[in-house]
């Protein structure tokens, strides 16, 4: 999943860490435009990309 920042930055979900039930349940019922929360697992300054890991949503 590639998810566009500020400032020409590319942020990257790798969605093989994505827990399978979170794909399935979660990922597919994201809007593009949707605001999601995310946690910053690495920057690259000089490729200016970013590798996010996506913060699960509370369970109800």
């Amino acid at each position: 999943m590639i998810i566009s920042l500020e400032n020409d930055i590319e942020g990257f979900v790798s969605v093989d860490k994505i827990s399978k039930k979170l794909r399935k349940n979660y990922l597919s019922s994201i809007k593009q435009g949707e605001l999601v929360d995310l946690l910053v697992v690495e920057v690259e300054e000089k490729d200016k990309k970013v590798i996010l890991m996506l913060n699960q949503p509370d369970e109800d």
